[in-house]
């Protein structure tokens, strides 16, 4: 409603200042501001102009105003007096109501100072106070969207506005000299622009009803109810999310069905997607379970974090893939963590359990805290525990979980799968060295050239060179863990011919659903490995 006169004021401005012309001037005015802005302008044609500027410094100032005055006057109203907000914007719709009743009323360019001063104070409470509003109302995590809405809706119906403005103003508009040119121009004063502001009025009414009847409407909660005493402390009723435990039982003579148990109030993490596993059977109201969307912030791994209301119920899962199992682990202490393979991490629950990456390698995740977890894969799934001191060669790709202390971090532990990548014929066959390789060459030339045979040096250390040495073993020591890294990163992950070393204390969980390469062997490892 207001941005109508806000937009429209130049064309108000000019049919007010011609209707001036029209007529006396010293019955149309009584104050100072047609004088200053007579006073301001350099010749009788740009008192128009120099007026609409002034309307325009008038607008932005009490918009200011009022955007600086709504915010504490809100927060008094709704913290000390128990009102609603709401209270703000309907003292903005009278402000706007009484400033377009005077351009319906009036004919002096005194007046419209005060018309833009009303307008411009309500312009700016609504858009002050009305963020906040919605915030209370719709809540704040999709706030910027909502807010856009609010601001951008009411564009059609400023359109429609602004156009019948238009269509007004041109219909009481007639050719007339303004000096010695020939213009179109209103000359009737608030005649020009009446229907427009009757409809706008209107409309202020109709709103001003509405947000009435919205607060009278809206229930709230009184002041003496929030001051009673307690006379007695309520009973607990032990309905808590993890009061009863959510339990996991593996069915199938492979393993290949699970069996949830969700008590009743408790709280399930699953990666759920219809493309990889399904619900074979259920007992209860599925309708009765709350599920959400979430995204880890750690690790930006995606689940559907689902809340049993109602009722107790069970469901019975498996997996799409053919040949796949389960495994469920219980951390019952906070002194062991477990490291998993991402993509084998089916559901989580318990108090403090949560998942945790590092950047070094997106494919694993680190379980910590008191809760239990199920693993799924393709393949058996075995369960391989080390002592202390024992150590064990695995294929890289047969790893899913393995456990470690409360001591050591993620990053430690995939330092461990970094170090030692073996090949299969690199187990039992030891490489030869790089001298070894080109000895050959060196006895082929030996038979025809003699090389002279050189003379005894002693050698002497030398700080210079013992620091150059020094040098040179750190940055092949560098090189080297790159080298693990990226063995690690690009051999380890995506071939199955390699292998890695695990030392105890250690509990492992292995599958078998792994392919080993063929790779064909030169005579002389076939004879290395049947000796």
């Amino acid at each position: 409603m207001g941005q109508v006169y806000i937009f429209s004021i130049g064309f108000i401005v000019r049919a007010q200042v011609n209707y001036y012309r029209e007529h006396n001037p010293s019955i149309m005015t009584t104050s100072s501001m047609l004088k200053l802005a007579e006073h301001l302008s350099s010749s009788p044609t740009n008192l128009a102009v120099t007026y609409q500027a002034l309307q325009v410094s008038i607008i932005s100032f009490s918009n200011f105003l009022g955007r600086l005055v709504s915010g504490p006057a809100s927060d008094l109203l709704h913290k000390k007096f128990k009102l609603n907000k709401l209270y703000v914007i309907v003292c903005s719709l009278m402000f706007l109501t009484v400033g377009q009743i005077t351009l319906l009323f009036s004919n002096t360019l005194d007046y419209l100072s005060i018309t833009s001063f009303l307008i411009g104070l309500s312009y700016g409470s609504i858009y002050g106070t009305m963020p906040s509003i919605i915030a209370d109302t719709f809540g704040s995590n999709n706030f910027a969207t909502t807010w856009a809405l609010m601001g951008t809706g009411p564009i059609g119906i400023f359109l429609v506005l602004s156009d019948y403005f238009g269509t007004v103003y041109d219909y009481n508009s007639e050719w007339s000299y303004l000096g010695d040119v020939k213009l179109r121009m209103c000359l009737k004063g608030k005649d020009c622009y009446w229907d427009v502001f009757a409809v706008n009025t209107a409309g202020c009414l109709v709103l001003f009803v509405g947000y009435m009847w919205l607060i009278l409407s809206t229930k709230q909660t009184p002041s003496t109810e929030l001051q009673k005493p307690l006379t007695s402390l309520p009973n607990a009723t032990g309905s808590g999310a993890f009061v009863e435990p959510i339990t996991y039982q593996v069915l199938g003579a492979s393993s290949n069905l699970l069996n949830i148990k969700l008590p009743k109030s408790s709280i399930l993490n699953i990666r759920y997607s219809n493309s990889e596993q399904k619900i074979i059977a259920m007992n209860g109201h599925i309708t009765s379970m709350y599920t959400e969307l979430a995204r880890s912030a750690e690790n930006n791994l995606i689940f559907q974090r689902c809340f049993n209301q109602s009722e107790p119920m069970s469901l019975l899962m498996a997996m799409n893939a053919q040949n796949s199992n389960f495994a469920v682990i219980n951390n019952n202490t906070n002194k062991l963590k477990w490291i998993v393979k991402r993509s084998t991490l089916f559901a989580w629950s318990g108090p403090s359990i949560k998942p945790i990456s590092s950047k070094s390698s997106i494919n694993l995740i680190q379980m910590e805290g008191e809760g239990n977890f199920v693993l799924s894969c393709p393949g058996q799934i075995m369960q391989l525990d080390l002592k202390n001191d024992e150590s064990l060669q695995v294929n890289s790709k047969s790893i899913i979980g393995y456990t470690i202390t409360n001591n050591n971090k993620i990053t430690d532990s995939i330092e461990e799968l970094n170090d030692n990548i073996r090949s299969v014929v690199d187990i039992d066959i030891p490489k030869p060295s790089f001298q070894l390789k080109f000895n050959w060459i060196k006895k082929s030339l030996g038979k025809y050239i003699a090389l002279p045979q050189l003379p005894k040096l002693s050698i002497t250390e030398d700080p210079t060179f013992k620091y150059i040495f020094n040098a040179i073993s750190t940055i092949s020591k560098t090189i080297k863990s790159s080298i693990n890294y990226l063995k690690a990163k690009f051999i380890g992950s995506k071939k199955t011919g390699y292998f890695v070393e695990l030392k105890g204390p250690k509990t492992i969980f292995l599958t078998n659903a792994v392919n080993i390469e063929d790779k064909i062997l030169t005579n002389e490892e076939l004879k290395k490995l049947l000796s």
